[in-house]
């Protein structure tokens, strides 16, 4: 999984806890700090403590501050798993309009574990030629009937890389790492979430000290 990348694009242009904090005064008819809010201001620790009583209540004004990452180089399996989370943002590169004749394949670690079990390179060699064996299928059927890529990539493995922009609010995003870290998803699906998470504790430790699965956030699955 050292191909894979995950790189912020995309930040609130105000201070998160600030905006969040002042998002929950509303509900009291407190209006007038919005009128600062633009500006990158400094949260007190009351503020802090607002919003870190949201984070474990699951409200509403989580809402209102979104992050995006763009996701180089996980397979189309992630894609397929990661875009259940239906109130999320998504933009992914195109088979239909863009022919992958230098595709790129990700092995799941599992198989490598699984060699390192049995002590035998079996399983990666299948994984291999399965790879290798779809991708030849892939071009033929172009060169040698002339159908098109957007026909032809019916027969792509879901462990192709793939290129995702993902664009959320904190409360998605709470939610989503909190499904998708949890051990019982694939090594690679965890993998890009514990990426994901890392630059978003490095971003905002304060709302996202905690996230991550229940066993992180509650100390119980």
């Amino acid at each position: 999984m050292n191909k894979i990348k995950v790189i912020m694009v995309q930040k609130p242009i105000v201070n998160p806890i600030k905006f969040i904090a002042n998002s929950t005064r509303l509900t009291f008819k407190t209006t007038s700090n919005f009128k600062n809010s633009i500006e990158y201001e400094k949260a007190s620790d009351f503020d802090k403590s607002i919003v870190q009583n949201l984070v474990k209540a699951d409200h509403s004004p989580l809402e209102h501050c979104s992050y995006s990452f763009l996701i180089l180089g996980a397979s189309r399996s992630f894609l397929a798993q990661v875009r259940t989370h239906r109130l999320v943002s998504f933009t992914s590169a195109s088979q239909h309009y863009s022919n992958w004749k230098d595709a790129d394949y990700e092995i799941p670690i599992e198989v490598f574990e699984k060699c390192e079990e049995i002590n035998s390179t079996n399983p990666i060699r299948q994984f291999l030629k399965t790879y290798q064996d779809t991708q030849k299928e892939y071009l033929a059927l172009q060169e040698q009937f002339g159908l098109d890529h957007s026909v032809t990539r019916q027969v792509t493995c879901q462990g192709m890389r793939n290129n995702l922009l993902i664009t959320a609010n904190i409360r998605q995003w709470l939610t989503m790492l909190g499904r998708r870290e949890c051990g019982r998803n694939t090594s690679e699906i965890a993998y890009v979430s514990w990426l994901i998470r890392k630059q978003l504790v490095e971003e905002c430790p304060d709302i996202f000290a905690i996230a991550g699965p229940p066993c992180n956030r509650y100390g119980r699955c």
